[in-house]
């Protein structure tokens, strides 16, 4: 079994910020029910009470640094495909 760190600061009912080993993450809702989105663009969203629960795991668009850089990296490999320029 691997060790694990997780400590939840609430801000204000519904707001928490959560610090783990993976990372920081921000958690809002209702009991019974939240939505959690940490900083590398993963969200999840909860529900459920008692022994019964539901765990959507949801994917968000990249930052647009990220889109930049994907971008640029394509185009790159574009470029190489092409060959040198005569």
């Amino acid at each position: 079994m691997g060790i694990s760190f997780r400590k939840s600061f609430t801000l204000f009912p519904g707001l928490r910020i959560n610090l783990s080993k993976s990372g920081p993450s921000i958690s809002f809702g209702i009991p019974g029910a939240s939505a959690t989105i940490n900083t590398k663009g993963h969200a999840r969203l909860n529900c459920g009470a008692g022994p019964f629960r539901y765990r959507k795991d949801l994917s968000l668009p990249l930052p647009l640094a990220a889109d930049r850089r994907i971008a640029k990296a394509k185009e790159l490999f574009r470029d190489a495909l092409r060959g040198p320029k005569t």
